[in-house]
């Protein structure tokens, strides 16, 4: 027989030890899915089995996914919904308000009632907003609604002159 050198038999060692190693990984697969295929999960949704692939999923598929948890929250089509800014009964799943436009007013109900107690606001359209509300489209000063046959803008000035200062 002949003598190896150092690097042929490393090599010999490393393919040798290589498929060894393979071998070893295909059975202990082969027995994992064995030990799965004896008590596999179930999908909670439509009771069938899950797939060994597949087995770090709860569902089989994503449509039973959504299906289930939409069911499971109380998402179901039909139910009658109080708005609640206008109290408008509304068939919607699961909403607060009949639309965006009353989810908005609702909103603007709070603000407006939040700058009422401060008597701040936090920026100049807001502002520009519930004055126009609170005291209608005239001057301050005067009282007139046009100016040269236009409509007069509404223009906020920082009385104290500090910028910070939004109080009303």
């Amino acid at each position: 027989m002949k003598k190896l050198s150092t690097s042929e038999a490393g090599r010999l060692g490393y393919v040798a030890s290589k498929e060894a190693i393979k071998n070893f990984n295909r059975a202990k697969h082969l027995r994992s899915v064995e030990k799965y295929n004896k008590c596999p999960k179930v999908c909670p949704h439509c009771k069938t089995l899950i797939h060994y692939e597949s087995r770090k999923n709860k569902f089989c598929s994503r449509s039973c996914s959504i299906y289930h948890t939409k069911r499971k929250r109380g998402f179901k089509k039909g139910v009658e919904v109080l708005c609640f800014n206008c109290g408008k009964k509304t068939k919607k799943n699961a909403r607060k308000y009949c639309s965006s436009n009353c989810f908005h007013e609702y909103k603007w109900k709070l603000k407006k009632e939040q700058i009422y107690l401060n008597g701040r606001v936090t920026e100049i359209r807001q502002a520009k907003k519930y004055l126009k509300e609170v005291r209608g489209d005239s001057c301050q000063m005067c009282g007139n609604t046009t100016w040269l046959g236009k409509p007069i803008l509404l223009m906020c000035d920082h009385i104290n002159g500090n910028s910070q200062d939004w109080r009303l």
